[in-house]
């Protein structure tokens, strides 16, 4: 972690910031999650009408931390400027079961795989 590699930011000043292998990865993933309505009484027709018409599938884009046989550990943010001797800092996390996920794309092998 001493390497440090020069950027240039949107002033174009030159900044200094250390070059880190990040463990997890960028993904894409469309799941399934549960909705509920806001507690009102409704005929049993509409509330038939409600479930049919409630979109209730989620588009992320995350980081993938860790994955089990039963669910995926993701994080929303990484933070690399607060680098400690043994890891980064992440934030925003989910433990989402795989059998929510209804489709899923490893973003760093499409960016791969993309021309330069």
């Amino acid at each position: 972690m001493d390497e440090i590699s020069k950027k240039t930011n949107s002033a174009g000043l030159s900044q200094s910031s250390p070059v880190i292998a990040i463990s997890a990865s960028p993904i894409y993933l469309e799941w399934c999650d549960a909705i509920s309505d806001n507690s009102r009484w409704m005929s049993i027709e509409d509330a038939r009408q409600w479930g049919e018409n409630e979109d209730w599938v989620i588009k992320q884009v995350c980081f993938l931390l860790d994955e089990k046989d039963e669910y995926l550990l993701l994080a929303s943010r990484i933070n690399p400027h607060s680098v400690t001797e043994d890891s980064l800092r992440v934030d925003g996390l989910l433990k989402l079961p795989k059998t929510w996920v209804r489709k899923r794309i490893d973003l760093a092998a499409a960016m791969a795989s993309c021309p330069s």
